[in-house]
């Protein structure tokens, strides 16, 4: 089957992986062939498309003597295939035009020059186009090397080359480079490992040597199979899923990294290490214990020192990189093999007499020359390996002193990562700036009248009977509401209005291929902390930032009052704070406005959202910490006003902060946003809130209910529903395959939107368009339909918009045998035609005049061979 064309920016790898290093640090070709029998031994665990595999690859230290025969046959110093600074660069392009490519050629190698380097060769690499299938010759690139040595003389570090892959890339993105380095070269192909052999005859040859081979096969579960997907990445081999690759790449945007422009999450993932080792001057061991700390609960059981290490980093980094992730890395001479915090993708270590390995299964080694059982990598754990290379040193007795391999287990790589963090941050401590909940104290508030919001309201907001009743659900037994078969209500399309832009949204995640996290099982695993205010620098070097820590992302405020005994004991318990003491916080260093989310602006037109833009802007640039709080009260007590819908302008500020740079970095890393909003009903809507790009909410309308109805044991109830909160957050984020809210972003797409609206909030859109769905225009009917309910204080809360409760009465008449299966076939016809709920209530059959015969039935969708099929299952 045809996979078809999918996101390129949302791409994910399952796969196979091995790595051999040698003992002895002497390159053999043994050390590629058993890498390679060994990937190969592991075919079944990579994809395949009729018979055409996915992608293979394999990493190794520069072939030398096969460099010394390339430059000795075209009359070259063979001499300096032995410099230590000696470079290759193998790049695959995609454009076989003769004329364009030469062209092309000649000015990448323009740039490798400008970044001082020396041309000493290049050429199409010796491949066998014969040896693939059909689907990778028809996409075949061009395999091109380039060697080189620093000009005049200089010496070379790892970083030059990686800025001149960047370079390379910002000016032709077409060109992949697949390595460039004085330490390695990579090999890849669409194919699998004996398709790779075979496409590069120089891999069989006796004089490819290397000490250290890693290799990958890929299993693409999500998308196309391309060539340049194929791992190896530079620096990695991963075989899982980065289910939080869109908060890390926006993250690492934000700190200035470049990365690769359609590229898969594997392959971001490549370069967000990549760049934290050249642009932050950190080792390969440094940059993947940032990217992947320990656990919050496996953080507090180290000694004090690391503790502190992690909780900076989580102040100015985060807990990024989520999900599925066994991964084999090396830079240079420096070896990472490492497992995901949950331990969800398996790797093994093991050791012969000749070398050390890591690999998906076990049993990919000859058992003869095993010398102990490999052993599985433990969750989270990480291994350390430096390979000492053979030197001669004419000077010293032995001249010839042999390699060796020293190994670094996890503890060791841990207090390498705290030398160097303690070098950099010297004095400071880790938790300077950081504020909790018991750091503020305020005077004590008066206990608040009992002022029951008017139904009105709620029904204005977009709060229906079934939301009011999971609401006070919740505040009873701290838990959410279970229906028994899914939700049968309209979909936002179909709902009357007002209707809150939540509605529109439905959560995306591929369950089969990234099954969720058991939140009671691993339930120690999970953390919904977050800090509010600007980060620190990722060095520990800068300023420290003032930064409120609460244990979840809800702020206590009701509709009356910012602060009340009740709210904050609730608050003190759940770890989080009221909006009293939030304000209570703001000082010059540390400023917080509020920005009432109201405008005399037409909500048609960018004018509103032009000078929400401007205002925040300017506040944020002034400070490198603040917090920014939109309210929607006002429209409350004043619906003449014009409202600016809550999501939007959440969406709106997110997108404009990261856009902009000033001499003192990113905006969005200075600044937290808080959303104050009645339209935030249940666990759904902060969702959707958080994703949208809001650190923090305050469900201020629904906080408000819970302490009138519960008016004496109001702190109870109120702890409830602050608990059942995090609990439904919680299980949203183990339905994702997320285990911290840190890596939440947006994991969910729109049915409905028009364009206009789903561009500025940049989701993914289905059955809309330009001309017809949920827009700008449509926006502001709603807000009008608010306004009249406000002004009608009677307004009754809307029923709940169940589909089946309208068919109760005919289908029990079935059961009992008082009725016809027929007539409920029929009222089932009426009612979807009606009062249709979803999609399918939409599509007819139409009937043809003739059979038609099977020739001349075509189902493709775009590229898909095979798009639709029906399928069913039980409960069993």
């Amino acid at each position: 089957m045809n996979h078809g064309n999918s996101q390129k920016y949302q791409e994910f790898d399952s796969c196979a992986i091995v790595a051999f290093v040698k003992k002895d640090g002497i390159p053999t070709h043994g050390n590629v062939r058993r890498t390679l029998m060994a990937l190969d031994a592991m075919e079944h665990r990579t994809g395949e498309i009729n018979y055409e595999s996915d992608g293979a690859g394999i990493q190794t230290d520069i072939p030398r003597k096969v460099w010394q025969k390339i430059l000795a046959g075209k009359r070259i110093n063979a001499s300096v295939a032995n410099d230590p600074y000696f470079a290759v660069a193998h790049l695959m392009i995609a454009d076989k035009n003769s004329t364009s490519f030469s062209g092309k050629i000649l000015r990448i190698l323009d740039i490798i020059q400008n970044h001082g380097f020396d041309i000493v060769y290049h050429q199409k690499a010796e491949t066998r186009p014969e040896y693939l299938g059909p689907k990778a010759r028809e996409n075949e690139p061009i395999f091109y090397q380039i060697a080189c040595l620093p000009s005049k003389f200089r010496t070379s570090a790892d970083t030059k080359t990686f800025y001149t892959v960047l370079d390379i890339e910002k000016k032709f993105p077409d060109v992949h480079a697949a390595s460039f380095s004085k330490n390695s070269v990579i090999y890849k192909v669409r194919g699998d490992t004996s398709a790779l052999m075979r496409y590069f005859p120089e891999l069989r040859h006796p004089d490819f040597r290397s000490a250290i081979s890693l290799a990958h096969g890929r299993y693409s579960t999500n998308t196309d199979s391309e060539p340049q997907r194929a791992q190896m990445f530079s620096t990695l081999g991963h075989n899982g899923e980065i289910n939080t690759i869109r908060r890390l790449e926006s993250e690492a945007r934000q700190i200035g990294f470049q990365l690769v422009a359609g590229g898969s999450d594997s392959q971001n993932l490549d370069r967000i290490l990549e760049s934290f080792m050249f642009e932050y001057k950190l080792s390969l061991m440094e940059a993947m214990e940032i990217l992947f700390p320990p656990v919050r609960s496996e953080v507090e059981k180290l000694p004090p020192r690391f503790r502190e290490m992690y909780f900076y980093f989580r102040r100015a980094w985060g807990m990024l990189a989520q999900g599925p992730a066994a991964v084999i890395a090396r830079q240079s001479d420096e070896i990472v093999f490492s497992v995901d915090a949950l331990g969800l993708r398996p790797l093994w270590f093991g050791e012969t007499e000749k070398e050390y390995f890591a690999s998906s299964e076990k049993g990919v080694v000859d058992l003869d020359t095993i010398q102990r059982d490999p052993k599985p990598l433990a969750p989270g754990e990480k291994m350390g390996f430096f390979l000492h290379r053979q030197t001669f040193d004419p000077n010293s007795e032995p001249f010839i002193h042999s390699g060796f391999v020293e190994i670094l287990p996890y503890d060791k790589i841990q207090h390498r990562a705290f030398q160097t963090f303690s070098k950099r941050s010297g004095k400071n401590p880790a938790k300077k700036g950081v504020c909790l909940p018991e750091d503020i104290v305020l005077k004590t508030a008066a206990h608040p009248q009992n002022r029951a919001v008017s139904e009105n309201v709620f029904t204005a907001m977009g709060w229906n009977k079934a939301d009011l009743k999971s609401l006070l659900f919740m505040a009873e037994n701290g838990k959410e509401r279970i229906g028994s078969t899914g939700y049968d209500g309209p979909l936002a399309g179909f709902s009357s209005p007002p209707v809150n832009l939540p509605e529109f949204f439905k959560e995306k995640v591929a369950v089969v291929t990234n099954p969720a996290i058991d939140r009671i099982r691993e339930s120690h695993h999970f953390s919904t902390a977050v800090f509010l205010g600007g980060k620190p620098a990722l060095t520990g070097n800068g300023a420290f930032p003032v930064q409120l820590l609460a244990e979840m992302p809800v702020i206590l405020s009701g509709f009356y009052e910012k602060d009340s005994p009740e709210m904050r004991e609730t608050a003190l318990k759940m770890g989080t704070f009221t909006l009293g003491q939030i304000e209570a916080a703001a000082s010059d260093n540390f400023p917080v406005l509020t920005i009432p989310l109201i405008t005399n602006k037409p909500l048609s037109s960018d004018e509103p959202f032009k000078h929400l833009r401007e205002q925040v802007r300017n506040h944020v640039s002034r400070f490198q910490s603040s917090l920014i709080i939109l309210d929607d009260r006002e429209f409350l007590s004043n619906p003449e006003k014009t409202l600016l819908d809550p999501f939007l302008a959440v969406a709106v500020i997110h997108k404009s902060l990261k856009s902009h740079v000033d001499q003192s970095g990113n905006l969005r890393r200075r600044v937290s946003l808080i959303l104050l909003s009645a339209q935030l009903r249940n666990v759904h809507d902060v969702m959707i809130a958080l994703g949208l790009g809001a650190d923090a909410v305050s469900p201020y309308l629904a906080i408000q209910h819970v302490l009138d109805k519960f008016s004496k044991p109001s702190a109870q109830a109120l702890g409830k529903y602050l608990q059942s909160l995090k609990s439904g957050i919680e299980e949203v984020l183990s339905t994702l395959g997320i285990h911290d809210i840190n890596g939440y972003e947006k994991l969910f797409a729109s049915i409905g939107l028009k364009k206009d609206l789903a561009e500025i909030l940049q989701v993914s859109n289905f059955c809309g368009s330009q001309k017809s769905g949920f827009g700008l225009d449509v926006l502001h009917e709603n807000l009008q339909t608010r306004r009249d309910i406000l002004n009608r204080p009677g307004k009754r809360v809307r029923p709940e918009p169940h589909f089946y409760s309208h068919l109760t009465k005919v289908i029990r008449q079935v059961a009992t045998g008082d009725n016809h299966y027929a007539q409920y076939e029929n009222h089932l016809h009426d009612m979807e035609i009606k009062h249709p709920v979803s999609l399918r209530h939409l599509l007819r059959t139409r009937a043809t005049p003739r059979p038609i015969s099977i020739d001349q039935v075509d189902i493709d969708i775009h590229n898909y061979d095979g798009p639709l099929y029906f399928a069913a299952m039980s409960y069993g």
